[in-house]
């Protein structure tokens, strides 16, 4: 039965698709504004299956529009008879959403423009979505993203599994990487960056600032590539602060390309000429020790990979 092939096609059949039930990936109800109106009702039942695991046949027109969250849906319809029957997230067309599994932990790859967790204004978000299956209604944050940051996302399966991650997080005995692209030129082939970070309550205020009195903060920034205007960097962060890699990229006066919080505005937008839509930061792999070791690697998404080629064009 998991190997079944699932076929379904639109209302008058010149469309058909067929996919294997076994390689989907979650299933979930979506409540967006634009969900609403495709379906004329109050929400989407929407099917997460990887690409290279659909098969479609027939004529298929397509409307893009940047969704709720951020991201830039394009939607397939019938030509014939106007039925919708794919979706595709042009930032990650080929997703593949669980990088490991088993029975105390998910790793995801986590998209760009998708809350980790629910919140005010926030309509779809991470846990929300594992929750509305079975297999998935215990699961909790171990550590957090931001929302327009992508990557490598460990979710808790139990308690138990939350409260010993936790503790390894805390104890500093995991291993993070980012892949980050910062305005300006690096100082060095790799330069550590220790400044304490501390959380504004000023409204009107960054939400995390260097200071003395703040909490202790390490990063090792190393150059992968020097563009002209930017540099392509690895940044192992030694501690997890909030804002840290974006606040201590600041602190060097080399800001994150695409940071709208912190960032250059004049940079981001020489950097959306090169395709850049969001904040170039993405967790591209974790180590770290729980029960076995863990050496998880996310790949570069299709969108970071696209400015990556078009700085190189430059040189």
């Amino acid at each position: 039965m998991d190997n079944e092939k699932q076929t379904g096609s639109c209302l008058c059949g010149v469309v058909t698709y067929e996919f294997n039930q076994s390689e989907a990936l979650s299933a979930h109800h979506c409540h967006c504004r634009d969900c609403q109106k495709i379906t004329g009702s109050g929400k989407a039942t929407i099917l997460l299956v990887p690409s290279n695991s659909l098969t479609v046949s027939g004529d298929l027109k397509f409307y893009t529009v940047e969704g709720s969250a951020g991201s830039h849906v394009s939607r397939g319809f019938c030509s014939e008879c106007g039925s919708q029957l794919i979706s595709y997230v042009d930032e990650n067309p080929d997703l593949k959403f669980i990088l490991v599994e088993n029975d105390d932990l998910i790793i995801i790859n986590k998209p760009p423009g998708i809350s980790v967790h629910s919140g005010t204004n926030i309509k779809n978000d991470i846990i929300s979505t594992l929750k509305t299956l079975e297999e998935y209604k215990s699961v909790t944050l171990v550590h957090r993203l931001d929302k327009n940051t992508s990557g490598c996302l460990i979710l808790a399966k139990h308690y138990q599994a939350a409260s010993d991650l936790g503790k390894i997080f805390q104890s500093g005995n995991v291993e993070k990487n980012y892949l980050s692209l910062l305005s300006g030129e690096l100082s060095g082939d790799k330069i550590a960056v220790d400044h304490s970070l501390i959380r504004n309550k000023l409204n009107n205020a960054p939400s995390v600032s260097v200071s003395s009195s703040g909490k202790h903060a390490l990063s090792y920034i190393t150059l992968l590539k020097q563009f002209k205007q930017c540099c392509l960097v690895d940044i192992k962060i030694e501690t997890g602060r909030m804002h840290q890699i974006r606040v201590h990229a600041l602190s060097i006066s080399q800001p994150v390309c695409g940071d709208t919080k912190y960032g250059n505005i004049e940079i981001n937008e020489e950097m959306r000429k090169k395709g850049l839509k969001r904040i170039f930061l993405h967790a591209k792999k974790l180590s770290f020790f729980y029960k076995k070791q863990y050496i998880v690697e996310s790949p570069t998404p299709e969108d970071l990979s696209l400015v990556i080629d078009n700085l190189k064009n430059e040189i």
